[in-house]
Formats: C-alpha cells, structure tokens, sequence
C-alpha cells in the first residue's frame, strides 16, 4: 500500500501540470489557510468522490506533523510530494493495471483546472 501512495506521488509530481500549491488553494476555498476535514470533504463531493467523514479525518490525521487536525500548507504540500527521489524512478517503473486506475481517479481529482503555467518549488519554499 505505501508503495503504491508513493508512486501515485512520484506520478503526480512529474506532471507538468502539477502545482501542489493550486491543490491546497482549491481544497481551502473558503482561504483558512488550512485544510481541515470539512474542506477535504466539500472539495472532494464537489468533484463526485464521496467519502466518509472517517475517511477525511484519516487523511488529515496521516499528514498533521502538528497535530492540530488540520493542514497547513507545508504539511499538505510536504505530504503530497514523493518521500524520496530515489523512490520516484523506482516507483514509476512498476505499476499494475489496479494501481493504474487508482492513479488515474487520484490525478483527475487532484488535478481538475490547475493552470500549467504555475508550479511549486520542489524545496517546499512557496509553503511556508
């Protein structure tokens, strides 16, 4: 399982579209400058994936370094990104057709309307 939440990462992040950044904007719409469990939720419904409130708490609970039940943007940003570089090549050259489709359902949530031309510096440095 882990390796497979890594490699939809590695995917992720090699896309030129891609812009954690713009993610975070869109999943705060109302600009808390945090993500809680409710925020995930309503982004999450408005693009017809429905999930449990369990299932939201679970997320924000995985990247909270903090521990104050919801995410900043460094913690969103640092969790969506690969943990290692060196697992991203490694990652993206083995995939099944399961995992496929789970990548595919991720990115088109994840990725719906984010303007190319704005990118995130891979050291973190636009979150702070």
């Amino acid at each position: 399982m882990e390796m497979d939440v890594e490699r939809i990462k590695a995917e992720l992040q090699s896309r030129k579209d891609f812009n954690a950044l713009e993610i975070f904007k869109r999943i705060d719409a109302e600009n808390k400058i945090f993500i809680d469990c409710i925020a995930l939720s309503d982004y999450l419904n408005s693009k017809g994936v429905y999930v449990q409130d369990e299932d939201a708490i679970a997320f924000i609970q995985r990247l909270d370094k903090d521990l104050d039940s919801k995410l900043s943007c460094k913690e969103f940003v640092q969790g969506i990104l690969p943990s290692s570089s060196q697992y991203e090549s490694k990652a993206l050259s083995s995939s099944s057709t399961e995992n496929e489709k789970t990548s595919k359902k991720i990115k088109s949530v994840l990725m719906c309307g984010t303007p190319s031309h704005l990118k995130i510096s891979s050291n973190n440095t636009v979150c702070k």
